[in-house]
């Protein structure tokens, strides 16, 4: 399968609608699975662009021992519209690729990175502490991880917004644009899915999965798992996760709610990884 074709068909279709129904495209942010080609750097920040028609990401993607699919909510606004989502990289924009700088300045870059790193390293049986990912020591490793491995990022709400996305606002672009979200989850087929919605004791991203087809049980296996939720037919996990920039609530509980928690489940479930 062509995974970066079909994202691309739905998201063209996502436009479509929009068109017929007299919303600006203009502020459209595209996503899915994050470009592998060269670096470049647009005058502000260091980009990806994507790789000759894909076909680096796409091989990456099928073949990964475990696909990451982050679930955000929206994309800030900003003077010159929409950018896409999949060009993102993390070094420092005031420096060079070869010096593995992380853009530290931004909580989201942050917690997604460090997330990224220890999810990765669960593939190789180990699961390094907060303390060690988030150490300058370790950040070219955490950096290189980043740039290399294969992950896909989608916005639930794909009209870029303000310096957050209220609740309802959330909760109305989940509902009127179910269709195309399962559309685009599905196509992934991603088996780690971070549903990064929690507010208020309820997650609006997670319940949407429940409905598009998903089977999360209620609750978490036990306190040890505890923001973990696992579909054993279609063998996906979801993990309940705070917005990554979510202010007050620091870097090291991020990591233990989604990387921790990540690795008590598979303890319990020591086949889930080989799967693929």
């Amino acid at each position: 399968m062509n995974y970066v074709d079909k994202n691309n068909q739905i998201l063209n279709e996502w436009r479509s609608k929009y068109h017929k129904q007299d919303i600006s495209c203009d502020f459209f942010a595209e996503d899915g699975i994050m470009f592998r080609g060269e670096f470049d750097h647009n005058g502000a920040n260091w980009l990806r662009k994507e790789s000759e028609d894909g076909s680096k990401e796409n091989d990456l993607w099928a073949n990964a021992p475990l696909r990451i699919l982050y679930l955000t909510k929206d994309q800030p606004s900003v003077d010159d519209g929409a950018w896409d989502l999949r060009e993102e990289c993390y070094h420092h924009p005031n420096s060079s690729i070869e010096d593995y700088k992380l853009r530290r300045q931004y909580a989201f870059h942050r917690n997604l990175v460090f997330s990224l790193y220890g999810f990765y390293c669960s593939i190789q049986g180990k699961i390094p502490l907060f303390e060690d990912v988030s150490s300058p020591s370790l950040e070219p490793e955490v950096l290189r991880v980043s740039d290399e491995f294969p992950f896909a990022r989608i916005n639930c709400k794909k009209i870029v917004g303000g310096s957050n996305c209220p609740q309802e606002e959330l909760e109305k672009a989940l509902k009127n644009d179910e269709k195309f979200l399962k559309q685009q989850i599905n196509s992934l087929d991603a088996n780690l899915i971070i549903c990064c919605g929690h507010q208020n004791g309820q997650n609006a991203i997670l319940e949407m999965l429940n409905r598009i087809g998903y089977n999360f049980p209620s609750s978490p296996e036990d306190d040890d798992c505890y923001d973990v939720y696992y579909d054993e037919k279609k063998q996906v996990v979801a993990i309940d996760s705070y917005h990554l920039s979510y202010f007050g609530y620091g870097g090291a509980n991020h990591y233990k709610d989604l990387v921790q928690t990540w690795q008590a489940f598979l303890k319990k479930h020591p086949g889930f990884l080989p799967r693929r």
